[in-house]
């Protein structure tokens, strides 16, 4: 009766309520995927961002190796900080594409927005261009000597 309460108060807000384990939540999926038998070795967070990815899935699978593939300059900071706290982390700067070399990146004002595809919207929602150094995952994860299986977050 009351947990029904509290979530049709939070529901009139523009909330939901789910349990904590809910698959519906990034860290309910990776527990999930635990529990059916994924156990990466190592796991590729490719466009980390400040790490958000990372953070969740480091206490699932603590055991794996973390790469965390981020071409700007503006998340630096904070994933020097993360692969400080993570010991098996390693940051590659760096966009994750086809092909090594350099690749225009569309960066928006949010940051965590940015990408090398453009917006269907047109030109005008593309974000600032700039061009960017590039490497393949597969080279990557060779240079690190990778261990399989791997997760792969894009």
């Amino acid at each position: 009766m009351l947990k029904s309460l509290i979530a049709r108060a939070v529901k009139v807000l523009g909330y939901e309520l789910r349990p904590k384990d809910s698959r519906a939540t990034l860290e309910g999926a990776l527990r999930h995927a635990r529990r059916m038998g994924v156990a990466p070795a190592t796991v590729f967070d490719v466009g980390a961002g400040f790490g958000a990815f990372t953070v969740a899935c480091a206490p699932v699978f603590p055991e794996a190796d973390y790469h965390l593939i981020e071409p700007l300059v503006e998340f630096e900071a904070a994933l020097a900080r993360l692969s400080a706290r993570l010991e098996r982390a390693l940051v590659h700067k760096v966009a994750a594409a086809a092909q090594s070399g350099r690749v225009t990146l569309h960066v928006h004002d949010d940051l965590v927005g940015s990408s090398l595809l453009t917006e269907c919207e047109g030109p005008a929602v593309d974000g600032a261009a700039r061009e960017v150094a590039a490497r393949t995952v597969d080279e990557i994860a060779g240079e690190a000597k990778a261990r399989p299986p791997f997760l792969l977050k894009a």
